[in-house]
């Protein structure tokens, strides 16, 4: 889930803190994909609007030569 997406469908970056329960400090560190179990509670806290993509979370599979 992008942190842009996010903060939009809040209205902002005090909006989503408000939500999560967090300070706006801790959404401004978020990168730009913002951290799985966050993404996980936003898909539930929004009923879908917000969709949690787990391809997006995992580790890429590097093969050793």
């Amino acid at each position: 889930m992008q942190k842009i997406d996010v903060i939009h469908h809040f209205g902002g970056v005090k909006n989503t803190a408000n939500v999560l329960g967090l300070t706006h400090v801790a959404i401004c560190r978020w990168k730009t994909l913002i951290p799985e179990k966050r993404a996980l509670q936003l898909e539930r806290l929004t009923q879908g609007k917000l969709i949690y993509l787990p391809d997006l979370y995992q580790k890429p599979v590097i093969k050793a030569a």
